[in-house]
């Protein structure tokens, strides 16, 4: 062990003390936790808050390491216990998130914590029966006095095994005890949001806007909701300045809007997309793609929201965000405008033959409003229903 535990024990009521181990522990990492570790006054939020953050940014080792050394100082915090153990099932240490679920449950047979999480290592192993059974069990015997943590972690269990209703009645009937709980209002709208009751996650997240003062959380997640309903109900699309367009350098250059394209991604999808552009190079129509903006990931050096570079023969602008790469995480009538604003950048004063949009429907409606600017076709190619792969994916 770098660091000494005992050391830590004796001063872990003092953050300025804490953080130096901290970050002797995770090795130099790259990404500074000071921030979170100096703003809490309690030492297992901002543990846990500096693991999350860790996670999120792909920093394995750093965040393990993180979890290893919080639940040795604080043994008795039952959501660092599950949190770690939650760790190692996405990371798929399934040995080791088995040894720490069964440690804690030999000490509290009876946590509700550690019973959801076995069933979502059940579930991530593939034993889905055991963990429905497990599951129905643990909803019909569990008292009435949970806390809001356990009803977040059993609503997301259950969220995570597509019993949607039992999440829902979970956060609702915590919700009403707790109307302020930040994280409550932000899963239950999120769940609504995720299974299309938009009108029902508008009223809960506009009601629960006023009652928590300045709230960025909630007001985001509302704004989110409120675009994609407004592009869903045909009331936001996106729109160009056709005189921007109107001077335009003609050309023959056939521009694709893409969902995602190599190397960035590997599928099917972006295989495909790549020997169509190249079939048609060889066909000596000359082509350009643009892959929409986030699907190349975060932001390069240098922080510019789109690049352009050749791959393979094949010419590719590729945009980016300027926060999350993950286009969920901005209101959908925004992202369609932005992502329309960086493929209009990308053509560079040049007028396209064509535009050919491939699934899904976010393309569609970027080719459309850069065939209205530019006065010229455009054709969508449809690889599959988006509605119905919604409904595969649950």
């Amino acid at each position: 062990m770098l660091i000494d535990i005992t050391f830590i024990q004796a001063n872990k009521g003092k953050t300025r003390m804490l953080y130096p181990a901290i970050r002797a522990l995770l090795f130099g990492t790259a990404y500074s936790i000071r921030g979170y570790i100096k703003e809490q006054t309690n030492i297992v939020q901002a543990l846990r808050k500096a693991a999350q953050r860790l996670k999120e940014r792909g920093e394995q080792r750093a965040a393990t390491a993180l979890y290893v050394i919080a639940v040795r100082l604080f043994p008795q915090s039952e959501e660092l216990v599950c949190e770690y153990a939650q760790t190692e099932i996405e990371w798929k240490a399934f040995i080791s998130a088995d040894r720490i679920i069964e440690t804690w449950r030999q000490k509290h047979p009876d946590s509700l914590l550690a019973s959801a999480t076995c069933i979502r290592l059940l579930h991530a192993t593939g034993q889905m029966n055991k963990a429905q059974e497990l599951l129905d069990t643990l909803l019909k015997s569990m008292p009435p006095d949970i806390t809001s943590y356990e009803a977040l972690w059993l609503a997301r269990t259950s969220t995570l095994l597509k019993k949607y209703s039992a999440a829902k009645d979970l956060l609702t009937s915590e919700l009403e005890k707790h109307p302020t709980d930040v994280a409550l209002v932000k899963e239950l709208g999120a769940l609504l949001r995720n299974t299309g009751n938009y009108s029902e996650a508008q009223v809960i997240l506009s009601s629960s806007a006023s009652k928590v003062v300045n709230c960025q959380q909630i007001t985001a997640l509302r704004d989110i909701v409120d675009g994609e309903l407004a592009v869903y109900q045909e009331k936001a699309r996106p729109t160009l300045d056709s005189t921007l367009t109107a001077n335009g350098e003609g050309s023959d250059t056939i521009f694709m809007l893409l969902e995602a394209a190599l190397p960035f991604r590997k599928s099917g999808y972006t295989y495909r997309s790549h020997a169509l552009l190249k079939g048609m190079a060889k066909l000596e129509l000359q082509c350009e793609a643009f892959s929409a903006p986030g699907s190349s990931g975060p932001l390069p050096p240098g922080n510019e929201l789109i690049t352009s570079d050749i791959y393979e023969g094949v010419r590719y602008h590729r945009g980016f965000l300027p926060q999350s790469p993950n286009y969920r995480h901005y209101p959908l009538n925004e992202f369609l405008q932005y992502s329309a604003d960086l493929a209009m950048g990308a053509l560079g004063g040049k007028k396209p033959r064509l535009f050919h949009a491939a699934s899904n429907f976010k393309n569609g409606l970027v080719a459309a409003a850069l065939s209205k600017a530019y006065d010229v076709p455009w054709v969508y190619e449809l690889r599959g229903l988006w509605h119905e792969t919604q409904c595969a994916l649950g």
